[in-house]
């Protein structure tokens, strides 16, 4: 039997946050950290167990304040 997962995605489409049903609606501090991610723009979803276990993604948002050309003084 596979679980149901609520996940939560960045405005890029990164997942970066995970809770399981039905942990996902008991828990006040979930609760709470999903209400400050929507009113950043993030999205939430429910799943069904990802396909080899993958779930998480890296940002691929830019950092404010960051030169996104900075990086390419080191390589």
């Amino acid at each position: 039997m596979s679980k149901k997962i609520q996940i939560v995605k960045c405005k890029c489409g990164s997942t970066f946050a995970a809770c399981w049903e039905p942990m996902c609606y008991e828990d006040k501090d979930w609760q709470k950290n999903l209400r400050k991610y929507l009113k950043q723009g993030a999205t939430v979803e429910t799943i069904e167990n990802p396909p080899g276990g993958q779930l998480f993604q890296r940002c691929t948002c830019p950092v404010p304040g960051e030169d996104p050309n900075q990086t390419k003084l080191f390589q």
